[in-house]
């Protein structure tokens, strides 16, 4: 009875051991499927006098396909209409940890992924509309302010300074109260430091 189950198994493996490596030499494209009847029949396919043809199994290693770790950083990229980019970064939200750069496509499909790797993601999204970064410095209350070229939010104020106009120059007070446009957050910032210094 023993004997009669290690020769059941023993056969049993050697099918299956066949089955694997007819698979991987199909795969590989080292056997047609033609062939298969002849392989499994045990019949040489060569004709006496020729010499028997090779079967080769090419086994290749398992590559390993990175994965989005808590130490990821995701850089996320916002690209406007008019040509601006805004980035942001943020270590990998819980919800993409272990996603490979396939699921994390399926998953964020409203973005482009421009790098993967397990240190960096960078992921892009193209938006149909202008970006915030186009700015007003103006007068409000009698401050200077910044303001929004284009309303966000129900209101177009960004922000009010401590730097009364009245204490600016009459030429200055003159613009600020037309209205001085900027572009992009660096200008913004050192049109604020000439005014405020």
């Amino acid at each position: 009875m023993k004997n009669k189950l290690v020769i059941s198994y023993i056969s049993i493996m050697t099918l299956l051991l066949m089955f694997m490596l007819t698979t991987l030499a199909i795969k590989n494209n080292r056997v047609p499927p033609s062939r298969l009847d002849e392989i499994y029949a045990g019949t040489p396919h060569a004709q006496a006098d020729e010499p028997a043809e090779e079967v080769s199994v090419n086994l290749r290693p398992v590559r390993h396909e990175p994965l989005i770790a808590s130490d990821t950083r995701i850089v996320y990229e916002y690209y406007y209409a008019d040509g601006f980019t805004e980035r942001t970064d943020e270590l990998s939200p819980d919800f993409l940890l272990g996603k490979t750069k396939t699921e994390l496509e399926r998953t964020l499909i409203d973005w482009d992924v421009l790098l993967f790797s397990e240190n960096e993601v960078i992921l892009r999204k193209t938006m149909t509309t202008n970006s915030n970064q186009h700015y007003i410095l103006g007068v409000y209350e009698g401050y200077l302010a910044v303001f929004y070229a284009e309303e966000t939010e129900g209101s177009n104020l960004k922000e009010i300074t401590d730097t009364p106009v009245n204490a600016l120059a009459p030429e200055e007070q003159v613009k600020l109260r037309a209205g001085i446009l900027i572009t992009g957050k660096e200008n913004l910032i050192r049109a604020l430091e000439t005014y405020c210094s």
